[in-house]
Parts: C-alpha cells; sequence; structure tokens
C-alpha cells in the first residue's frame, strides 16, 4: 500500500490492483493506452477488430477467467448445422476460435487457433486445429480455413464405426 497525496486527500492504492490492471489494459490495447490518472483507449485494436469480425459470423464469445494476470484467453464458438457426422457425447459440432494475448520478457504476443473437436462415432476424440495465427491471418484466412477443418472432421469420421455394445 502506497498513501498518495492528491489535493490534500490521502487515498491508499493496492499497488498490486494497479499492476495488474495496467497489464490487463496495455495487453487489451497493445499498448495504445496512455497514462492519464485512468487509463484511455486512444484507438480501437486489432483484438476488437477480430472479436467483431467473429461475431458478425455468427460466433459467441467466452472470455476465460483462469489465465494469468498478464494474459488474456477468449473463446469464440459457432454452431456448426449442416455437418454430418455430429459429435456423439452432444449431438453438435461446434467450430472453436480461442485467441491468446499474453506478455513474455517485455513483448505482448497474440494468437489465434481454429478448432474442431469432438467425439466420432467409433468414440474416440478428436482436436484438429489450426493454430499459431496472428490475428491479422485469421481474418484474412477464416473463411477457406474452416471448409478445411470440417472436411478433414468428415474424413476422421469416415470409416469409423460405432462400437458394438458388450452385454453380460
Amino acid at each position: 500500500m502506497v498513501a498518495m497525496r492528491p489535493r490534500g486527500l490521502i487515498h491508499y492504492i493496492d499497488l498490486n490492483y494497479v499492476f495488474r490492471s495496467i497489464s490487463f489494459c496495455l495487453l487489451r490495447g497493445r499498448g495504445r493506452y496512455k497514462m492519464n490518472g485512468i487509463l484511455n483507449q486512444l484507438s480501437m485494436n486489432m483484438w476488437d477488430t477480430v472479436e467483431a469480425f467473429l461475431k458478425a459470423r455468427g460466433f459467441r464469445s467466452y472470455e476465460q477467467r483462469d489465465v494469468a494476470p498478464a494474459a488474456r484467453k477468449v473463446l469464440f464458438q459457432k454452431r456448426l448445422e449442416d455437418v454430418e457426422p455430429v459429435c456423439q457425447c452432444n449431438d453438435k459440432l461446434h467450430l472453436n476460435v480461442t485467441l491468446y494475448a499474453f506478455s513474455m520478457n517485455g513483448n505482448l504476443h497474440e494468437s489465434a487457433e481454429m478448432d474442431i473437436t469432438g467425439e466420432m462415432p467409433d468414440g474416440e476424440w478428436a482436436k484438429l486445429s489450426f493454430y499459431s495465427m496472428n490475428l491479422p491471418a485469421l481474418l484474412e484466412k477464416l473463411d477457406q480455413l474452416e471448409p478445411r477443418l470440417v472436411a478433414a472432421w468428415r474424413a476422421s469420421c469416415e470409416g469409423a464405426v460405432k462400437p458394438a455394445s458388450i452385454d453380460t
């Protein structure tokens, strides 16, 4: 705790909270924030552009809360309506896009991963993915990569036979 005295009043600031907040804000805005008593975003950043792009294509977002203070992870998910076979455990199939942002050695790193994860007809689980994409590449290639993942899912399920149940 540090005592500060703006305008004659004593205010106590939890420095741990301040540093975590600054780290998050710097990650969120790729450094496009300025300190002026309050952190203000100067312009819309790439992360916001990707979020808007995915939401316009039918994805829903889920913020991941279990990441380090100087990191951010957001899962976007879209149900694939006309894709057969579906995941055996929940009778549907999703396309997942996960965005990552974290600080390492003072440098900001952002990347994206696209995947289809599910249980195949034979009971085997698969995670088919494109990963380690930078955010501009995701914007550019999403429409080409989605059908490739769907084709890989279908090919992986081809010939997969549901195991016969064992009666005892």
